[in-house]
């Protein structure tokens, strides 16, 4: 919570010159007008965001993944009533367009965090684990998050980083190449958020067998959610290639036809990319949230810095804005980034450095009841 206040207070530093910054991104004035308004808005909701992100971990580091399930779907189901109010002007609140995006996204940040708050300050677990009267400040515990923590942080910031710069860029080619990007990516992102899910639990599982000093299991547990994921994801990569006006349908209401004609076609030939990547986005996920799992979070946070640049960001600018190249050479090294990442995290597993790593050594506390949530 104490990085959750620090990091919403940094962040909260950007709003006042998020004007400047979407200026140089190159964009047509009304679509940076857009973008410095849902940017300034979200901002507001950095706290609360990375504050849930913590007060998660209290639970899934526990092994107790359903909480948080079920708050994720309070606050995405508040999210999506309100988005349709708030932008369409539904139910007596006025028509706000991408400023009620922005709105709906912050209220359900701070609904699902109230939530937390109220599951983990009540009477068991502040019995049991000081939830409440542990709040002061511990400068060892905080150092140790740090070590670990920051390289993660890093490396999560890094490659939203990334896709941001490629999507700025991309964005240089047209409102239509835009709009398409963005639209393969919201496709994609669905998809993508079960198997964030895999990888938090493979996450869990590799720093619990490791802490009991059993890899052994640890292995076999990253392999099965590979598994999984990997026959998940083949599923939908293939219905992205067979089947792309399923998903792109939800994004033609209230389209004008004749200009969305050329977004869809677009964003056809995008989904291939997708489908293609999406593959070794497996790796990516399942790999590197078990290596992270160990401690080995430095590892994933440089690889993603040299790959981002020399992959992702620094060819897309040559190649758009040097060479003036279309989209489709933009998500070509995209595609291929995302490949040698996955990659570069299943060799580092397979090298088995991670097995000797330990992140705490210490003696496990006794865990509550069963019947506790």
């Amino acid at each position: 919570i104490y990085v959750a206040i620090i990091g919403g207070l940094v962040l909260g530093l950007f709003i006042p010159i998020a004007r400047p910054l979407f200026h140089l991104a190159g964009h047509a004035p009304d679509v940076q007008e857009l973008e410095v308004i849902y940017f300034q808005i979200l901002t507001l909701g950095a706290f609360p965001v990375i504050a849930c992100s913590a007060l998660g971990g209290f639970f899934s580091g526990r092994g107790r993944p359903w909480p948080i399930m079920w708050i994720s779907s309070v606050g995405t189901v508040i999210n999506l009533v309100l988005d349709y109010t708030m932008i369409f002007g539904k139910w007596g609140f006025p028509e706000m367009g991408i400023k009620g995006a922005g709105i709906a996204t912050v209220i359900s940040s701070y609904v699902s965090l109230a939530i937390y708050l109220g599951l983990e300050f009540r009477d068991p677990y502040e019995r049991l684990y000081s939830t409440v009267s542990g709040w002061r400040f511990d400068c060892d515990l905080f150092s140790r998050l740090v070590r670990y923590g920051l390289p993660s942080g890093v490396e999560f910031f890094l490659d939203i980083g990334a896709f941001s710069m490629f999507i700025l860029i991309v964005g240089r080619l047209g409102t239509m190449e835009l709009a398409s990007t963005n639209i393969a990516f919201n496709i994609n992102n669905l998809a993508f958020m079960p198997m964030i899910g895999f990888g938090m639990a493979v996450s869990v599982l590799v720093g619990k067998y490791l802490g009991m000093d059993r890899p052994d299991i640890a292995e076999r547990s990253v392999y099965s959610g590979f598994k999984l994921t990997f026959v998940y994801m083949l599923f939908v990569a293939i219905a992205y290639v067979l089947v792309p006006d399923v998903f792109i349908m939800p994004f033609t209401l209230k389209a004008d036809a004749t200009r969305f004609k050329e977004i869809h076609d677009i964003t056809v030939v995008l989904l291939r990319f997708v489908a293609l990547y999406s593959i070794f986005d497996t790796m990516n996920i399942i790999f590197a949230s078990a290596i992270k799992g160990a401690g080995d979070t430095k590892y994933v946070m440089i690889m993603i810095l040299v790959l981002s640049l020399a992959l992702l960001v620094i060819p897309v600018y040559i190649g758009v804005v040097l060479l003036h190249k279309g989209i489709y050479i933009a998500w070509s090294f995209a595609t291929l980034y995302v490949i040698v990442l996955g990659i570069s995290f299943l060799m580092r597993f397979r090298g088995g450095r991670w097995r000797g790593m330990r992140v705490i050594r210490e003696t496990p506390e006794i865990l509550p009841p069963s019947g506790l949530i």
